[in-house]
This record gives C-alpha cells, sequence and structure tokens, in this order.
C-alpha cells in the first residue's frame, strides 16, 4: 500500500519520512488540542475552535469474527451529530503523556486508549492493540461557523471487550460486516436524510477500508 493522504476527498502522495522527535512547545493554558503543520510537526496547543490543522485519531475497532463496530454520534455533539462513523473519533490532549512521541505513536495511543475508555466504559485497552494504519489530511465543513481541519491517525484495533456507550458521546452502536457496510454506504449516498456518515469515515471507506479489512489477520502487512 502507498502512504497517501486525502484533502477534500482527492488523494495525493503523502511524505514518507516524518519527524518523529519533534519537542511540542507547551504553554499554561486552558485550549489542549495539538496544533501541527502538513509535516505533522507540533506548533504548540491550540483551540478547538481556531481553524488551524490539529492532530486526530480514528480507531477502527474489530471483533475475533471480523465485524466492526460503527457507531452514531450523540446529537450534542457540536459537528456532524447524528452521523454514523467508525469506533472512536477524536483528538490528543496537549499533556505529555498525549504528545509524547518515544516510543514513536506512544502519545496518541495513550490519546486513544483514554477515549475508547470514555466513550465505551470499557478497560484501558493495552497501547500495543493500537495498530497503526496510515494518516492523512482532511477538511470538512459543518456549517458557516463549524468544521474540521485535522492530520487524522488511523488505528486498527481487535477486541471482544464488551461495550456500553457512553450516551453523552454514542448514541447507538453496530457490528457490521463489509457487505453491510457497503450496503450502508450505498444508502447514505441515495437517501441522506436517512443515513449521513462523517466524513472522515467516508474518505476511509471509499479509498482504503475494505482493502485494509481482509488482512486482519496480517497487520503487519497494512503499514508501510
Amino acid at each position: 500500500l502507498k502512504r497517501l493522504y486525502i484533502k477534500y476527498g482527492y488523494v495525493y502522495k503523502s511524505v514518507k519520512r516524518l519527524p518523529w522527535s519533534v519537542k511540542p512547545r507547551f504553554c499554561h493554558s486552558s485550549v489542549n488540542c495539538v496544533a501541527v503543520d502538513r509535516r505533522d510537526h507540533c506548533l504548540g496547543s491550540i483551540s478547538i475552535e481556531d481553524a488551524h490543522n490539529w492532530k486526530a485519531f480514528s480507531v477502527f475497532l474489530f471483533h475475533s469474527d471480523g465485524r466492526m463496530l460503527i457507531q452514531k454520534r450523540a446529537s450534542s455533539k457540536a459537528t456532524f451529530p447524528g452521523y454514523w462513523s467508525n469506533a472512536c473519533c477524536s483528538h490528543p490532549r496537549f499533556m505529555p503523556d498525549e504528545t509524547n512521541s518515544n516510543p514513536p505513536f506512544s502519545g496518541i495511543k495513550c490519546a486513544a486508549q483514554r477515549r475508547m475508555s470514555e466513550e465505551f466504559k470499557i478497560p484501558l485497552i493495552p497501547l500495543e492493540s493500537f495498530h497503526f494504519i496510515d494518516r492523512f489530511i482532511y477538511k470538512a465543513q459543518f456549517n458557516e461557523s463549524l468544521g474540521e481541519h485535522e492530520l487524522d491517525y488511523v488505528f486498527f484495533v481487535r477486541s471482544d471487550l464488551l461495550i456500553e456507550p457512553n450516551f453523552d458521546e454514542v448514541e447507538l452502536i453496530q457490528y457490521v460486516e463489509e457487505a453491510q457496510l457497503k450496503e450502508l454506504l450505498e444508502l447514505s449516498d441515495r437517501k441522506p436524510e436517512i443515513m449521513q456518515f462523517a466524513p472522515w469515515f467516508r474518505l476511509i471507506a471509499k479509498k482504503f477500508l475494505f482493502l485494509w479489512w481482509k488482512h486482519l489477520g496480517d497487520l503487519q502487512y497494512i503499514y508501510i
């Protein structure tokens, strides 16, 4: 698989060698997103309301039988409420545990671990269970005042933990097979008034997800 990044639904080749030792500039502020540039250099802390690229993650959770979890975002979400997406999507906080890059991916894995526990009321999933797949840049406008501009890390996790949605974050959950998800994506294309998928999930699903899905047993071969 080629390293790629996605912007506005169009695919470009990404820079293959990105630095992992950039030290974040900490500031004493209530804002806590991690601002980054297009090469993933940490620029410091930033408010989620500010129109700048920040670091984010998308976790795809798979049952041992191969089904994948999708969730319907709570109606209280500021952006894309009621849209369907992968198991968990969020951003690391601007704090040492979640900005650490030694070893690589350790900080953002800690953030993904925390957020999975918060959204599904589960114990912390071991960091080694988060398999880094790829990262991409995307923009999506939700309304006139709110949108997203993220460098999104994609992680796969295989786990049979019993999950309980935190209804402040998640309205519904469903495990789906590949064929079911393809049907749901087609339904959302034809009748968005019935079902809509979040833009980052749609990009991943349309471009790469089904290829990655076929290699769940050999995750070490997915990341190149």
